[in-house]
Formats: C-alpha cells, structure tokens, sequence
C-alpha cells in the first residue's frame, strides 16, 4: 500500500500564489515565489486499516453435527442469538437421566428427615395403636402359617402331598415369625421410646442424604451446561461476516464456524515504525483519508499506542478514532494516516524549489534585476507540498518556485 499525505483545513501550510515571470525570447520562463512565513506541521505518514473494535472468530466448544443455522452473511443479529446449534441428543438424555437421579436422592432425603423427626418427637398414641395392630395382625398371619404347615405334615406323612407343598408350607410359616417379631422388635421401641444414638444415627443419614443430593444437583448443572456447549451464542450484537459452515457439516471442537462484527464501533490501527513511535502519545490529533472514499478526510486522534514493538517488523500497532466517522465503514478498509506529531510558525518554501546534491541543498533566488543566484539552505520539516526552512533564507526572498535543470547563475528573468 502506498502512503498518501493528506492535509486537511488548518493543517496545510498555506502559501501565497507565485507570479508569473515571463521572459522575453532567449531569457528563461520560470515560477517565482517569496520565502514567507506560515505554519509548519511535523507529521508521520502510515498506511493503516479500518477495524472493528469488537469483532469474534467465532468457535464451537465440542464436535458434533450442525441440526440449525438461523443466520445468514450480512444478518443483523443481538447479543445471546443463537448462531449455530449442534445436533444434542446425548447430551439431552445425560440431563434426563441427572434429573432422574436427583429427584430419587430428593426423596431419600425426605424420608430420612421424617425418620428423624419421629425419632426426635417420639411415638405418638396412634402410632402406638397401629403398631399393636400390626403386631396382632402378624400374629395371627403366624397361626394360620402354623395350622397350615401342620396340616401338610400330617398330609406328607400319608403321602397325599408332595415335598414341594410342604416346603412352601415352611416357608410361609418363617415368614410369618419374622414378621412378628418384627412388630415386636418395633412396638418395643415406640414403648421404651427414642435413645439418643439412634437420634444420632438418623442425623447421620440425614446428612448423607443431602450430600448425595447436592452431588446430583451439580450433576444436574453439568449436563445442562454440556448441552448449553451444543449451542453457540453471539457475544455481543452485530453483524454475521462470514459464515464457514453448513447444515449438516460435521465440526470437530475448537472449529472456527462464523465471524461477528459490531459494526456501531470502529477504529484504524497502523504500525508506526520504532524511530517514530515514541513521538506518538494518545490524543494526538491526526487526518485521515479512506481509499473506498477518496474525495474526502476525516479528522481523528490516537486512541491507544502498543506498549512493545514487534521484534521482526520493528513497528508498533497505533489505534485512531475518528472524531466524526462517516456514516458506513467496513472493516479491512485500507487508510491513509498522518499523525500530526508538532506545529509551529516557521519560513516555508515549495518542496519543488529546493535542488538537493548529495549533502547540499539550495534553493534560486531571483535579485531585484532579475538574475539568478544560489543560496544554500537548511531544510527542516515537511508539510505536505512545502518545506520548513530553518536556515540561509529570510522571508520575503523571491526565489523560484520550481526548480530545474535550466537555471543557471547570472541568467536573467524577468518578472
């Protein structure tokens, strides 16, 4: 990229028109200015580009397929939209399954704080009554089992039952003792009432009740948030600027699948080369000219310098705002930055009326009777189309505007 020297109003150094000075024949045709005065601006000159300040390679977090893509290139979408949603089936049954097992642990929990409560209140008089019930009922569960188990004895004795019936004839009777004294073992308890162990032992579950169920909760969150990995969201509200991806694509984690821009914000960056960057400091005014909009300038200031040179390029990165963007930019625009680094009055001449050879530089000047003559000057900075002169001249000299290989000492011009 070339480097274009813009000047806008206020920054150009503004010179007084030349004459005209037209010789007769076999006398020399030449432009003839004055050293004047006027205002000198130091710049430095940079190409940069126009770039977004928020702008997001977007990326998926795991592999999977594209099921969805509600966007397109050049949609305008808010910040939380979704961009690309993978295909999430596991993921969803990982939560089923989490919120299954916690509602499980929930229910454990429940039932071991009722336990402890019971325990901590003690048996209340109905509890009493149901469980002398329970006992009565058992017991007569156990005569039955009994006469029932008699009877197939006497019937295996005679041989008019099989070895089968009489074993299941025994078992129902076991069950039956077991469950009375069961009843037993329980009505006891309600009578001699709660121990302080048991009360401890029912905390106890209680506490490893709720652990469990505030390890199925965080359960529950991993796999809501594994299936929060399946969808990709817009960070911020912008512009989609490219997509790379398709319904159907497969993508493995870390793929790049779109670009966002915020288009509501933009800067230029530019590298400024190390021998100049240290004249750069943030809010410096600067003026710069897009190539997409060539016939106009815009005025800006410099936003931020990067605190390190890159140790290759030997630049660093330069970020400009403009005071008064136009109303659209895209971003990899290419700009043409001057950084206005010092201002001050000095002597200025045309940039084409000084002839430069090797380490001497002069400029010609044009006496009152109209001859030529040299005279050597120091050159100082450069504003767009003129030079600073720091040395060898005083305003008000006539000298010529534009010089050439024509000119020589003692030739004559008439002005």
């Amino acid at each position: 990229m070339t480097r274009r020297r813009i000047w806008g109003a206020g920054l150009a150094v503004v010179l007084a028109a030349g004459t005209i000075a037209t010789v007769w024949p076999r006398s020399l045709e030449a432009e003839v200015t004055e050293v004047r005065k006027g205002s000198v601006v130091e710049a430095i000159y940079a190409t940069g580009t126009v770039t977004a300040r928020r702008s997001s390679g977007m990326r998926v977090r795991v592999a999977g397929t594209v099921r969805h893509l509600p966007v397109a290139v050049g949609s305008r979408i808010a910040a939380g939209a979704t961009v690309v949603a993978l295909e999430a089936a596991e993921p969803r049954r990982a939560v089923a399954e989490a919120e299954a097992a916690l509602a499980q642990a929930e229910a454990a929990a429940q039932q071991a704080a009722r336990q402890l409560e019971v325990l901590v209140r003690g048996a209340r008089p109905e509890e009493l009554t149901q469980a002398q019930a329970a006992l009565n009922q058992a017991s007569v569960d156990l005569r039955g089992a009994q006469l029932d188990l008699d009877r197939a004895e006497r019937l295996s004795g005679s041989g008019a039952t099989t070895p089968v019936a009489l074993e299941q004839a025994q078992q129902r009777r076991e069950a039956a003792t077991a469950r009375v004294r069961s009843a037993e073992a329980q009505l006891d308890l309600l009578r001699k009432g709660t121990r302080a162990e048991q009360v401890q032992g029912a905390r106890a579950v209680v506490r490893a009740a709720e652990a469990v169920v505030k390890q199925r909760r965080v359960q529950v969150e991993r796999a809501r948030a594994g299936v929060g990995d399946y969808v990709l969201a817009a960070p911020f509200g912008g512009v989609v600027a490219a997509l790379e991806v398709r319904e159907g694509d497969m993508v493995t984690a870390g793929s790049r699948v779109a670009q966002l821009v915020d288009t509501t914000d933009f800067e230029i960056r530019t590298a400024i080369d190390e021998a100049d960057i240290l004249k750069v400091t943030a809010g410096q005014e600067a003026v710069v000219a897009l190539d997409a909009l060539p016939d106009a300038t815009w005025s800006a200031h410099v936003a931020r310098v990067a605190p390190r040179t890159d140790p290759v390029a030997k630049t660093a990165e330069v970020a400009l705002r403009l005071d008064a963007p136009p109303g659209r930019l895209m971003e990899g625009l290419t700009a043409s930055v001057n950084l206005v680094t010092a201002k001050r009055e000095g002597l200025v001449v045309p940039a084409a009326a000084l002839v430069r050879q090797e380490r001497a530089t002069w400029v010609w000047t044009v006496a009152a009777d109209g001859l030529l003559a040299t005279a050597s000057v120091k050159p100082g900075a450069t504003s767009g189309e003129t030079v600073e002169i720091t040395a060898g001249a005083r305003a008000g000299t006539r000298i010529v505007a534009r010089a050439d290989n024509r000119l020589k000492v003692g030739r004559k011009v008439r002005v």
